[in-house]
Protein backbone atom coordinates (compact mmCIF):
# COMPACT_ATOMS: atom_id res chain seq x y z
CA UNK A 1 0.00 0.00 0.00
CA UNK A 2 1.18 3.31 -0.82
CA UNK A 3 0.56 6.75 1.14
CA UNK A 4 0.51 9.96 -0.84
CA UNK A 5 0.41 12.76 1.07
CA UNK A 6 -0.44 16.29 -1.09
CA UNK A 7 -0.66 19.77 0.57
CA UNK A 8 -2.67 21.93 -0.99
CA UNK A 9 -5.12 25.27 0.10
CA UNK A 10 -7.03 27.13 -1.80
CA UNK A 11 -5.33 30.65 -1.22
CA UNK A 12 -1.28 30.22 0.33
CA UNK A 13 -0.64 32.34 3.41
CA UNK A 14 2.00 34.62 2.85
CA UNK A 15 3.73 37.71 5.16
CA UNK A 16 3.15 39.89 2.87
CA UNK A 17 5.01 41.14 -0.39
CA UNK A 18 7.74 43.25 -0.91
CA UNK A 19 9.24 45.21 -4.15
CA UNK A 20 12.31 46.70 -5.21
CA UNK A 21 12.65 49.26 -7.84
CA UNK A 22 15.92 50.06 -9.79
CA UNK A 23 17.50 47.11 -9.91
CA UNK A 24 19.85 45.58 -12.19
CA UNK A 25 20.45 41.83 -13.43
CA UNK A 26 23.86 40.46 -14.20
CA UNK A 27 23.88 37.10 -16.36
CA UNK A 28 27.32 35.37 -15.60
CA UNK A 29 28.05 32.49 -17.59
CA UNK A 30 31.48 30.53 -16.45
CA UNK A 31 32.92 27.05 -16.16
CA UNK A 32 32.32 25.29 -12.50
CA UNK A 33 36.34 25.46 -12.26
CA UNK A 34 35.44 29.25 -12.39
CA UNK A 35 33.21 29.18 -9.80
CA UNK A 36 35.81 29.20 -6.76
CA UNK A 37 37.57 32.45 -8.46
CA UNK A 38 34.32 33.87 -8.64
CA UNK A 39 32.62 33.15 -5.12
CA UNK A 40 35.15 35.21 -3.58
CA UNK A 41 35.01 37.56 -5.75
CA UNK A 42 31.09 38.04 -5.43
CA UNK A 43 31.88 37.80 -1.40
CA UNK A 44 34.17 40.90 -1.96
CA UNK A 45 31.05 42.49 -3.38
CA UNK A 46 29.00 41.69 -0.45
CA UNK A 47 31.20 43.11 2.51
CA UNK A 48 32.69 46.25 -0.01
CA UNK A 49 28.98 47.04 0.69
CA UNK A 50 27.89 47.37 -3.52
CA UNK A 51 24.16 47.00 -2.88
CA UNK A 52 24.36 43.15 -3.59
CA UNK A 53 20.42 41.95 -3.04
CA UNK A 54 20.69 38.46 -4.39
CA UNK A 55 22.09 35.52 -6.18
CA UNK A 56 21.04 32.56 -8.26
CA UNK A 57 22.22 30.15 -10.03
CA UNK A 58 21.99 26.95 -11.83
CA UNK A 59 23.72 24.84 -14.41
CA UNK A 60 23.33 25.32 -18.15
CA UNK A 61 24.99 23.44 -21.03
CA UNK A 62 26.36 20.30 -19.14
CA UNK A 63 28.98 22.11 -16.91
CA UNK A 64 28.28 25.75 -17.46
CA UNK A 65 27.39 27.63 -14.08
CA UNK A 66 25.20 30.27 -15.35
CA UNK A 67 25.08 33.07 -11.99
CA UNK A 68 22.54 35.82 -12.14
CA UNK A 69 22.93 38.37 -9.81
CA UNK A 70 21.09 41.33 -8.45
CA UNK A 71 22.36 44.87 -7.69
CA UNK A 72 21.19 48.54 -7.17
CA UNK A 73 20.91 50.00 -10.84
CA UNK A 74 23.59 52.59 -10.37
CA UNK A 75 26.00 49.96 -8.35
CA UNK A 76 26.05 48.02 -12.03
CA UNK A 77 27.27 50.63 -13.36
CA UNK A 78 25.36 50.16 -17.04
CA UNK A 79 22.22 52.29 -17.27
CA UNK A 80 20.18 50.04 -19.64
CA UNK A 81 21.70 46.93 -19.85
CA UNK A 82 23.69 44.92 -22.69
CA UNK A 83 27.40 43.30 -22.95
CA UNK A 84 29.60 44.13 -19.98
CA UNK A 85 33.48 42.50 -19.55
CA UNK A 86 34.75 41.57 -16.05
CA UNK A 87 37.53 39.77 -14.39
CA UNK A 88 38.46 38.31 -11.36
CA UNK A 89 41.90 37.44 -10.70
CA UNK A 90 43.37 35.46 -14.04
CA UNK A 91 39.58 34.68 -15.30
CA UNK A 92 38.01 37.23 -17.54
CA UNK A 93 34.64 36.86 -18.74
CA UNK A 94 31.63 38.62 -20.42
CA UNK A 95 28.36 38.80 -18.74
CA UNK A 96 24.98 40.34 -19.89
CA UNK A 97 23.29 42.89 -18.03
CA UNK A 98 19.89 43.78 -17.86
CA UNK A 99 18.27 47.22 -16.31
CA UNK A 100 16.44 48.14 -14.96
CA UNK A 101 14.41 45.59 -13.47
CA UNK A 102 12.31 44.81 -10.38
CA UNK A 103 12.13 42.13 -7.67
CA UNK A 104 9.26 40.76 -5.57
CA UNK A 105 10.14 38.92 -2.64
CA UNK A 106 7.80 36.94 -0.04
CA UNK A 107 7.77 34.88 2.70
CA UNK A 108 5.62 32.66 4.31
CA UNK A 109 4.57 29.88 7.08
CA UNK A 110 6.56 26.09 6.72
CA UNK A 111 7.03 27.06 3.00
CA UNK A 112 10.35 25.00 3.47
CA UNK A 113 8.88 22.27 4.38
CA UNK A 114 5.64 22.55 1.39
CA UNK A 115 6.32 21.60 -2.16
CA UNK A 116 4.40 23.51 -4.65
CA UNK A 117 4.96 27.17 -3.36
CA UNK A 118 7.20 28.16 -6.21
CA UNK A 119 5.04 26.35 -8.85
CA UNK A 120 1.72 28.44 -7.87
CA UNK A 121 3.97 31.83 -7.71
CA UNK A 122 5.34 31.01 -11.25
CA UNK A 123 2.00 29.83 -12.72
CA UNK A 124 0.12 32.81 -12.02
CA UNK A 125 2.92 34.83 -13.23
CA UNK A 126 3.19 32.99 -16.30
CA UNK A 127 -0.32 32.72 -16.89
CA UNK A 128 -0.61 36.32 -16.89
CA UNK A 129 2.46 36.50 -19.40
CA UNK A 130 4.86 38.37 -16.79
CA UNK A 131 8.18 37.31 -17.44
CA UNK A 132 10.14 36.10 -14.67
CA UNK A 133 13.67 37.07 -15.59
CA UNK A 134 15.30 35.18 -12.49
CA UNK A 135 14.32 33.58 -9.54
CA UNK A 136 15.50 32.16 -6.10
CA UNK A 137 13.99 30.42 -3.39
CA UNK A 138 15.07 29.53 -0.22
CA UNK A 139 13.99 28.18 3.20
CA UNK A 140 10.75 29.68 3.57
CA UNK A 141 11.25 33.01 0.99
CA UNK A 142 10.76 33.32 -2.40
CA UNK A 143 12.94 36.56 -4.83
CA UNK A 144 11.14 36.71 -8.32
CA UNK A 145 12.88 39.36 -10.55
CA UNK A 146 10.62 40.92 -13.50
CA UNK A 147 10.98 43.62 -16.26
CA UNK A 148 10.73 46.88 -15.11
CA UNK A 149 7.49 48.36 -14.05
CA UNK A 150 5.90 44.62 -13.89
CA UNK A 151 6.67 43.97 -10.23
CA UNK A 152 3.10 45.88 -8.79
CA UNK A 153 1.03 44.28 -11.41
CA UNK A 154 2.62 40.95 -10.43
CA UNK A 155 1.49 41.34 -6.97
CA UNK A 156 -1.94 41.48 -7.91
CA UNK A 157 -1.69 38.48 -9.63
CA UNK A 158 -0.17 36.97 -6.74
CA UNK A 159 -2.48 38.41 -4.41
CA UNK A 160 -4.98 35.76 -6.00
CA UNK A 161 -3.18 33.26 -4.96
CA UNK A 162 -1.24 34.53 -1.73
CA UNK A 163 -3.11 36.15 0.79
CA UNK A 164 -1.38 38.17 3.42
CA UNK A 165 -2.69 38.87 6.54
CA UNK A 166 -4.56 41.79 7.61
CA UNK A 167 -3.24 44.03 10.65
CA UNK A 168 -6.70 43.77 13.11
CA UNK A 169 -7.23 40.19 12.05
CA UNK A 170 -4.97 38.94 14.72
CA UNK A 171 -2.83 36.56 12.40
CA UNK A 172 0.49 36.76 12.17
Amino acid sequence: METIAVYWEPVIKTYGFQVKTGLALLRLRLSVEQAAEWSARIQEMESAGDDFLMIAGQTVDGGVLQLNLLFAQETAGSPRGGPVALSAGDINLSGQIESPVELICFHGPHYGDRYGIADAAFGVLVGHGIDILASGCTGASVYIVVPEHKALTAVGFLSAKFAAPHPDDGQI
